[in-house]
């Protein structure tokens, strides 16, 4: 069996593979253990607005684009499962996420506007890599959406953090993965020659999406104040 086609060590360490593995995996724990609070509680706590972009990027890299994933077939497979797993989380998020609204006009049409959501993201995220602006991988655009979601899910959790449908889990796995991520990218970043420019956004946006994630463990462990939004049915 040739292994390097499911595990590219021609190219890529075992020890940045293994990080790469092992970010991606605590991602699909993360989705799985969501999924699992979505079908108890009815709610979903993925921010709608990147849910949307989520789905958007996982389907275009896990089909359209999936020829640059040069870590290894494997890894292609690791990106379906995301696809797979944030297809239900989305499926949900129809369903339920107009629970994260409190404006009355938003919350009537937001169905529409969640389908609008998704097609706008697509187009941005395939115009971002026929531009030229993405690194192999999807690594910037990837980023982009994880500084909107980290910003998202706190500015959430200060409005309904006490519907108690937050998981720590969820924000435990989600700096975990990431920052796992980052460090590896970090490492596999200076393989090409020469240098992509684009590579230096994944350099800050990585570290910043790392320190707000904390602040969010932080946050979902010792905000206790009032709720912002007023009170509805959930």
């Amino acid at each position: 069996m040739d292994w390097t086609y499911y595990f590219n060590t021609d190219k890529y360490t075992v020890a940045q593979l293994v990080m790469c593995a092992l970010g991606g995996a605590m991602w699909a724990i993360l989705y799985i253990l969501m999924l699992l609070n979505i079908r108890k509680h009815k709610y979903v706590e993925m921010p709608y607005f990147v849910a949307a972009g989520n789905i958007a990027w996982e389907f275009l890299w896990a089909w359209v684009y999936a020829d640059h994933i040069d870590l290894g077939a494997a890894y292609v497979f690791l990106y379906r499962c995301w696809f797979f797993f944030d297809l239900f989380i989305f499926s949900h998020v129809f369903q339920y996420g107009h629970k994260q609204i409190v404006n009355p006009y938003v919350r009537e049409r937001f169905k529409p506007i969640l389908i609008t959501l998704v097609i706008v993201w697509a187009g941005l995220i395939y115009s971002y890599m026929l531009s030229s602006l993405d690194y192999p991988l999807g690594v910037n655009s990837a980023y982009v959406l994880n500084l909107i979601i980290t910003v998202l899910y706190i500015q959430l959790y200060m409005r309904q953090w006490q519907s108690g449908k937050f998981l720590k889990s969820v924000a435990w796995l989600k700096m975990l993965g990431s920052g796992i991520i980052t460090v590896a990218f970090w490492s596999m970043i200076n393989i090409d020659a020469p240098p992509n420019p684009v590579q230096y956004f994944e350099h800050i946006a990585g570290p910043v999406v790392f320190v707000i994630d904390c602040f969010y463990i932080y946050m979902i462990y010792n905000w206790n104040k009032p709720q912002v939004d007023p009170a509805f049915e959930l």
